[in-house]
């Protein structure tokens, strides 16, 4: 017997099934629209304080890296939930693993905003 998969059969249906999916995960996962709202806060001000072409590019990739972070963090986390709904020592190492990657990308960004930003802010009060 041939199992079935949840595969599409056209590429409208790939970007229509994707779309559903960033629409799902804003819907259900709260730290990705914290991430969503400070992200863009973070390009409005990197627009007010002039930031270059460039500039925005990298926090726009930056951003975007915290932001798969933690959708893929979300992911890890639903589908541990579902493996194993009680508490297991090997599940609570991939939740808490997953999450460090968060944190990780957090800092990487906080010092991509740091170098972008403290010279613009000391420009401003000099």
């Amino acid at each position: 017997m041939i199992r079935q998969t949840w595969r599409h059969n056209s590429l409208k249906e790939s970007f229509m099934g994707a779309f559903k999916g960033v629409i799902i995960i804003f819907k259900n996962e709260r730290y990705v629209k914290i991430v969503c709202f400070y992200g863009v806060s973070i390009i409005l001000l990197a627009i007010i304080l002039n930031a270059s072409l460039i500039e925005i590019a990298v926090l726009v990739i930056t951003i975007t890296v915290v932001l798969v972070a933690e959708i893929f963090n979300a992911v890890v986390e639903n589908i541990m939930d579902i493996v194993k709904p009680y508490k297991d020592h090997h599940i609570k190492i991939l939740k808490e693993t997953s999450a460090g990657m968060v944190l990780i990308s957090s800092f990487g960004a906080a010092i991509v905003g740091g170098v972008i930003f403290l010279p613009k802010i000391i420009a401003i009060f000099k």
